[in-house]
């Protein structure tokens, strides 16, 4: 077994399992009933690509997976990029989250060792007008490490 360890946690994994590292950032909930559903939210994940995946490939096996798994998925655009000098792509997609209308904005960057990222920035419909500076903002802010 491998351990698995980090500032606050630490447990046994097996050996030929990969990190599939997951971190969300949201802001505080607007009242008690809201859902989660209903809030902006930064997502990162980062996980091996296949052996002779392109990024692009990887974005789009993500994309279709993300498809199967959302209601009313709609890919608005797919292009190729780079990001600070690295293979990437960017999408923009809508999918209904618990019911509630959402748009996501999607940047997939292939990183060392077979490794992508993939950060997507989510909010409900309604408020992405008021959130879109915001979600640019974010996404500039951006740095790979070398």
């Amino acid at each position: 077994m491998a351990i698995h360890l980090d500032g606050q946690l630490a447990f046994d994994v097996p050996r030929d399992w990969q990190e599939q590292t997951v971190v969300r950032y949201a802001p505080p909930q607007r009242g008690p009933g809201e859902a989660s559903s209903q809030a902006p939210e930064l997502a990162l994940t980062s996980d091996a690509m296949g052996a002779d995946e392109t990024i692009t490939d990887h974005a789009e096996r993500r994309l279709h997976d993300l498809a199967k798994l959302s209601d009313g998925f709609v890919l608005r655009s797919l292009e190729r990029a780079d990001f600070e000098a690295r293979p990437a792509v960017r999408a923009v997609f809508g999918a209904s989250i618990g019911g509630v209308a959402c748009e996501h904005h999607a940047v997939f960057v292939q990183l060392r060792e077979r490794r992508a990222a993939t950060l997507i920035l989510r909010a409900p419909r309604r408020d992405l007008a008021q959130l879109e500076p915001l979600f640019q903002r974010m996404l500039a802010s951006v740095r790979v490490a070398r």
